[in-house]
């Protein structure tokens, strides 16, 4: 029986590997027939249909319509249809797909590109990651073009590479580089220059994600015929969030190092936020009760009062529950400068963190918090600032509470225990504000 036992193992483990590829190969049918389900389902103007599935021993080939409908509010507009070649390899280790466009079905892209076409590339592996990229060769066209989307304009493109990948988890990462191009539409030559975005992300909560990522464009210029061009150097943006235990750092920073508008250099434009052990859980309920409020009151025909005092309430006590557990939030530069005026300002806002046993104790968000705030506003930029902000400096102008001794409105914040000093005005603060 001893010396039988290794060819019967030698037999079985034949017989599962003939076998494996009949099954991956199931299987991978099954996920891509519920992948295009899903993928239909995801809006109303863009339809995924399959065409056909052949599946052999080792590998597949599937045929997919995409289509983009017209639409009702672009009179003459038509569906345009892209069909989707997709390669599925299911053999002993799992099962990987190749997906890109049938060139027969790209109905523009011989006007476009001289010999080779956008390439996109889609595998899908065992371990349950999809990755994706992107490669669409330079092009140029005329005005004499005939893409109804570009005719009537010329401009050039530089290639493009794009890399998406998405894993368990709904993890995701995406890596773009595009060296810019320029377009002529009627009187004005658009520019732009060193494209590039790098993000990480995975969720945290209902609402919440943590991870990193960069944004660039290294000039951005508009050439008006009978105006001064409007021209941007240097933009960048950078976030990044890390959940700490169960609170989150977070970061967010923008700038403009160069910004030139109507003849005149106004300099680098800034804005940086920041905040420091927030309790997530907390944090999340505010999100999710903040954007279920402004979904309510975006339906003006769906008024519900008792509705929308219950996300009020709701709102209430997470903030309440997001303020006892302590925490730091800080604008530590805002600068932003335009023909009207400049604005300048900074915040700090901190939370001491309370005793476990008194956290469900009723606190006032105010009286609880320590913290310090100033702003510069040149009275020209007040009529560009949003209602909501321009309607509370002129709450505070009318209380004679801004200070505009400089031809500018200042206003320096101090808040400490239950007072806040508001340009040398000191204001009690009731217990439960």
């Amino acid at each position: 029986m001893k010396r039988v036992f290794p060819w019967l193992a030698l037999v079985l483990l034949i017989g599962v590997s003939a076998g494996a590829p009949w099954l991956f190969g199931r299987m991978a049918e099954e996920h891509f027939a519920q992948a295009v389900t899903d993928l239909d389902a995801l809006s109303e103007r863009v339809s995924l249909e399959p065409i056909s599935y052949e599946r052999g021993y080792l590998s597949a080939h599937a045929r997919t319509a995409v289509t983009l409908r017209g639409s009702e509010r672009e009179p003459g507009s038509q569906d345009q249809q892209l069909i989707l070649e997709t390669r599925v390899e299911h053999g002993l280790t799992g099962v990987k797909s190749v997906t890109r466009p049938d060139r027969d079905s790209l109905t523009y892209a011989g006007l476009l590109f001289d010999d080779r076409l956008p390439d996109l590339r889609v595998d899908a592996g065992v371990d349950g990651a999809l990755r994706s990229r992107l490669r669409m060769p330079a092009f140029a066209w005329e005005p004499d073009i005939e893409v109804p989307l570009l005719a009537g304009s010329s401009g050039e493109m530089a290639p493009l590479r794009m890399k998406l990948e998405f894993q368990r988890g709904g993890r995701y990462s995406l890596d773009l580089n595009w060296p810019g191009g320029a377009v002529d539409v009627g009187h004005s030559r658009l520019i732009v220059e060193e494209v590039s975005l790098v993000q990480k992300l995975e969720p945290l909560l209902d609402r919440l994600w943590q991870g990193e990522g960069s944004a660039r464009i290294g000039r951005f210029e508009l050439q008006p015929l009978l105006d001064d061009p409007v021209v941007m150097e240097d933009w960048h943006l950078d976030n990044e969030s890390r959940l700490n235990g169960d609170y989150l750092d977070a970061s967010l920073s923008t700038a403009l190092e160069s910004f030139v508008l109507g003849g005149e250099s106004l300099g680098e434009q800034r804005f940086e936020a920041s905040i420091d052990r927030f309790h997530a859980s907390s944090l999340d309920g505010v999100l999710d009760a903040l954007l279920d409020l402004r979904a309510l009151q975006a339906e003006r025909d769906r008024a519900n009062a008792p509705e929308e005092m219950a996300l009020y309430r709701r709102l209430s006590d997470h903030l309440q529950q997001l303020s006892v557990h302590g925490g730091d939030l800080r604008i530590p530069d805002l600068k932003l400068r335009f023909p009207e005026g400049r604005v300048l300002g900074s915040l700090h806002l901190n939370y001491p963190q309370l005793p476990a046993n008194q956290r469900d104790e009723q606190v006032s968000l105010l009286t609880h918090a320590n913290g310090e705030a100033s702003l510069v506003i040149d009275r020209n930029m007040l009529w560009l600032m949003p209602a909501q902000a321009r309607s509370g400096l002129m709450r505070l102008y009318r209380h004679g509470l801004l200070d505009e001794s400089r031809g500018e409105y200042l206003l320096d914040v101090r808040l400490e225990g239950m007072e806040m000093d508001v340009n040398g005005e000191l204001i009690a603060l009731p217990p439960l504000l």
